[in-house]
């Protein structure tokens, strides 16, 4: 696990932290089906900006993708193929978790 990887993780975690104890609502229109902002609505009308990552070369363990995702980013893995194959099983061991991470987030259904 890369020392950078894991600052990202804290990183983008403090940024979501900052956003679900900000009590303050957030009057902002949903997005429309067509808007690339790349803001997310949730359920209490806040937004929460989401994206898509990619995760250059990231070895078996990717800490930051894996938290990228949790927090509604898309995220595309990339590394070597015979690194993939770890990589496949750690998303595949932390799916739960990030499904459920997303739902108390009031993340689209946590998929």
């Amino acid at each position: 696990l890369w020392y950078a990887d894991r600052v990202m993780s804290e990183f983008l975690a403090a940024g979501a932290m900052d956003v679900a104890s900000d009590p303050a609502p957030i009057n902002i229109p949903a997005p429309s089906s067509n808007n690339s902002s790349g803001e997310t609505l949730t359920e209490d009308g806040r937004t929460r900006s989401t994206g898509l990552a990619l995760a250059l070369g990231c070895g078996g363990v990717p800490l930051s993708g894996l938290v990228a995702s949790a927090l509604g980013w898309d995220v595309v893995f990339t590394d070597l193929g015979m690194i993939l194959d770890q990589t496949r099983q750690n998303v595949s061991d932390n799916l739960e978790v990030i499904k459920s991470t997303r739902l108390a987030l009031g993340i689209g259904d946590g998929r």
